[in-house]
């Protein structure tokens, strides 16, 4: 399982994720960015060894993982 989220395409918009996750004792397996349909973010799968922890955090921080709907 992989988590799919939208980053803001700005300096530093990954690193803010990434302490998210780190701060959180989130551990990041790997990560991968791809092109979307939406100006101004990034897509980023990111496959972490424990999702349900990471979804959790994420929605402690207000952060939506994105559906496969979305990413049609």
């Amino acid at each position: 399982d992989v988590i799919a989220l939208e980053i803001p395409d700005t300096p530093g918009g990954l690193n803010q994720m990434i302490h998210i996750f780190g701060d959180n004792d989130v551990n990041l397996e790997y990560m991968y960015a791809f092109a979307g349909k939406k100006l101004g973010v990034a897509n980023m799968i990111f496959r972490v060894k424990d999702v349900a922890k990471a979804v959790e955090v994420l929605k402690e921080k207000e952060i939506v993982p994105l559906t496969q709907d979305d990413l049609k």
